[in-house]
């Protein structure tokens, strides 16, 4: 169930800003770092490179978020975030996790999350085993 709305979500919005880009949605990453204030902050990045900062809502492309999907993703995320910096032994701040939209073998629209220390990209992987790893 929370891998279907987070894909769908992302999906969402990664369309969204390719389209208010012009560009594919390969081109397209949503970035997420640490908030000191206990969430995460979101950045649309066009080949990786920072061009606006979002809220959660204007990547579902909603005015409300009537069913509380900001209130999964965001513990989700964190979590994502403090595990892998506790896997790569650095400190939570110097890490981020670009959410991205691939095709599988079947042209299957799928989401991916690179995770990085710094500007060096240190993992990939899918949505679906990234949930796993997490228990969800």
């Amino acid at each position: 169930m929370v891998q279907g709305i987070v894909k769908k979500i992302m999906i969402t919005g990664l369309t969204k800003y390719a389209k208010v880009y012009n560009v594919t949605t390969g081109e397209v990453q949503i970035k997420v770092t640490n908030d000191i204030n206990g969430t995460v902050n979101y950045d649309i990045c066009v080949q990786n490179n920072v061009v606006e900062n979002v809220r959660f809502i204007n990547i579902m492309d909603k005015k409300i978020d009537f069913l509380g999907y900001e209130s999964i993703a965001n513990p989700f995320l964190k979590k994502s975030l403090e595990m892998y910096a506790k896997e790569t032994k650095d400190e939570l701040q110097n890490v981020c996790c670009n959410i991205i939209m691939y095709s599988d073998a079947n042209g299957i629209p799928q989401i991916g999350l690179q995770f990085y220390n710094g500007n060096i990209k240190n993992k990939s992987i899918s949505l679906t085993k990234h949930l796993s790893e997490l228990g969800v």
